[in-house]
């Protein structure tokens, strides 16, 4: 049964946990692992990896090939099952978008994949 507003602690004193809004998501709503070198989504076919956290994006603006868009996208925290190196990477591949958003619905961090090009056209994920 879902719980009713007011029925934790935190919900009666949320000053003790609460945080400021662009702590959480960024001034430009892309806060995610700042910290944290960046891969190239390229550099990562063929690799197997842990996807450790997930975040989408809903109609981000971006360039893609010189050209202005808005789209999804989903930022990505990983680290490749044969080092020990944390990154972060981002993709608005709507399969692997499509995909994220299932695993994040269904909280289901860490989970390994392999990042493939399938039939040269789209990237997704398989453990193949």
């Amino acid at each position: 049964m879902a719980k009713k507003s007011g029925d934790t602690a935190e919900d009666q004193n949320p000053e003790v946990n609460a945080r400021r809004i662009d702590d959480v998501l960024g001034k430009d709503g892309a806060n995610f692992y700042p910290e944290l070198p960046r891969k190239t989504w390229k550099d990562l076919v063929n690799q197997e990896f842990f996807i450790l956290d997930a975040k989408i994006m809903i109609a981000m603006k971006s360039k893609i090939h010189g050209v202005e868009s808005i789209h999804d996208c989903v930022l990505i925290k990983a680290r490749l099952t044969s080092g020990s190196d944390v990154f972060t990477t981002i993709t608005s591949g709507e399969v692997i978008v499509n995909k994220c958003k299932r695993l994040i619905d269904e909280n289901a961090f860490p989970i390994i994949a392999t990042l493939r090009i399938n039939k040269g056209k789209y990237y997704t994920f398989s453990n193949e």
